[in-house]
């Protein structure tokens, strides 16, 4: 048992953990503790490896869920599923970093034309998101220009990854863009 978390409180925080809920297993252990954001998170994470090891078939689940989150070539597939999906070429690949209380991520989108809610002209579609083990190892930079590579060569299109660094500081691909009289692009 986790004993920086009263016992009446792991009652509650197990059911959620074990259902994946974990945002609402952060609230619920800081309404009932009063602890900060980072003690629920380290506490959280803590239960849960022991979680795993108390039920096994959690476990199971939970070693895969971090071979999608974490394995090249989970990423690959993924990316490749998300490609051959797509209603019309992308006119662009676009790759930015991305930052949560986990950690970095590098997301891979697929940009096509038509308005959305992002912006009068493009929709972008997510293809994949990877949350390197080990940042620095290059596999999620390997992995990002390698989907650029099959859609330049399947379709003609280009890859927009400003930084190969973690970075949130980047603008998005359509804001590079030359705007059009009334679009509202790039502004």
């Amino acid at each position: 048992m986790s004993p920086s978390i009263p016992p009446e409180v792991l009652v509650e925080v197990d059911p959620l953990l074990l259902s994946r809920e974990f945002f609402a297993a952060i609230f619920l252990l800081r309404e009932r503790t009063g602890c900060t954001l980072a003690t629920a998170l380290e506490q959280l994470t803590c239960r849960s490896g022991e979680l795993e090891t108390l039920h096994p078939a959690f476990g199971e689940a939970e070693a895969k869920r971090r071979w999608k989150e974490r394995s090249p070539e989970a990423w690959r597939a993924k990316a490749r599923e998300a490609l051959d999906a797509l209603p019309r070429p992308p006119v662009a690949i676009e790759v930015q970093w991305d930052g949560d209380s986990l950690g970095w991520c590098l997301d891979v989108f697929a940009i096509l034309p038509g308005a959305s809610t992002a912006h009068p002209r493009f929709t972008c579609a997510p293809l994949v998101t990877m949350r390197p083990e080990v940042l620095g190892s290059g596999d999620a930079r390997a992995v990002a220009l390698e989907v650029g590579q099959w859609a330049q060569e399947r379709w003609g299109t280009l890859l927009y990854f400003p930084s190969p660094a973690e970075s949130l500081d980047e603008p998005r691909w359509w804001d590079t863009l030359p705007t059009e009289p009334g679009d509202g692009a790039g502004s």
